[in-house]
């Protein structure tokens, strides 16, 4: 048998508990299990809310996006209520599927990777790597919404590196793509 405390924790979950069980009850059975997930830029057909959805292939050699946003902490403390943010994100594939560059930039944040295929070497790839974190402020704690400023720590870092992993450079789901993949 299920016991509280206090009869108030019961009643904080009660909502909860009646939502969980609501949503359990109504929950239908999903009727497209014979339709499997499309691979990502391949074309897809499918209908939602009755309508017909047509999403078209896409050549994922060179793909380029940029998010940015702004996040509003109501009872936060004042150096932290309003909190920009944005990224850059940056993916290249050559023709021959032999080299790859993956970035995401940020102003203070950025995380890099470069591969190249060892024509020679069927297979073989050198992967380069670089991630940093350069914050010019420190973290501090808040307590109240007072900042304590003898537990403030400042970190930074730079992390870069040279592999030589072993894998074919094509990716057997780049494969099923692709047929000029061996």
């Amino acid at each position: 048998m299920f016991a509280c405390a206090s009869p108030s924790a019961c009643r904080s979950y009660l909502p909860l508990a009646l939502c969980c069980f609501i949503s359990i009850l109504s929950s239908a059975p999903v009727g497209a299990l014979d339709q499997s997930t499309p691979l990502a830029g391949q074309e897809f057909h499918t209908e939602v809310l009755g309508e017909e959805v047509d999403v078209a292939p896409r050549d994922r050699k060179t793909v380029t996006a940029a998010s940015f946003g702004v996040q509003y902490l109501h009872d936060g403390p004042s150096f932290y209520q309003v909190l920009p943010f944005g990224a850059f994100y940056v993916w290249r594939h050559s023709g021959d599927y032999t080299e790859r560059f993956r970035g995401s930039f940020a102003v203070a944040v950025n995380d890099l990777a470069y591969n190249v295929g060892i024509r020679s070497l069927p297979g073989w790839e050198l992967r380069f790597t670089l991630n940093n974190m350069i914050i010019p402020l420190g973290l501090a704690e808040y307590v109240e919404g007072q900042i304590i400023r003898g537990v403030e720590v400042e970190w930074n870092y730079v992390f870069a590196g040279l592999e030589s992993p072993i894998g074919n450079c094509c990716h057997p789901v780049i494969r099923t793509m692709h047929s000029s993949c061996p």
